[in-house]
């Protein structure tokens, strides 16, 4: 049986081969990272735009639109959503269940927007009159009147 000599050349030759391959393997791992994170940045937009995550203001005409439409499609499609929009408090009042806040979004017609806060004490920074944002998730929506006004029912709202 023979031996080869190992010599020093050998060893630099196999410690640069693995570092090439390491170099391409982590060029790979790192490409296919960077496609995966701005998959993962658009899918992140388009939740915040779509129906399926965070609403604003801008997405209330489309909500009443789909409700005037078919109200158990846009139920399921709205319902537990996030809502944030900019709105005019109407009045505050106090309810079977606790209080209800009907807001007039900013430069929307014919939608309400009834909001529900977690606490009485949530109230204490708002009066009517006042432009505030809210935020809180759809429990409901409603039509009513003629022509019909669109409501929005929200609740564990914060302003």
């Amino acid at each position: 049986m023979k031996y080869r000599a190992f010599s020093i050349n050998d060893m630099r030759f196999n410690v640069v081969k693995s570092f090439k391959r390491l170099a391409i393997l982590g060029s790979v791992l790192a490409l296919g990272g960077c496609a995966d994170l701005e998959k993962l940045a658009n899918d992140a937009q388009k939740i915040v735009a779509a129906p399926g995550g965070g609403l604003t203001a801008e997405a209330l005409p489309d909500i009443c639109k789909a409700l005037k439409e078919n109200e158990a499609r846009a139920s399921s499609q709205y319902e537990g959503k996030f809502l944030t929009a900019k709105a005019v408090v109407k009045s505050i009042k106090e309810v079977v269940v606790g209080y209800t806040v009907f807001l007039d979004p900013v430069g929307i017609r014919s939608i309400n927007i009834f909001a529900a806060p977690r606490t009485k004490s949530a109230l204490m920074s708002i009066s009517t009159g006042q432009v505030v944002t809210v935020s809180g998730a759809i429990r409901g929506l409603s039509l009513s009147g003629s022509p019909a006004q669109c409501g929005i029912h929200m609740e564990n709202a914060t302003f």
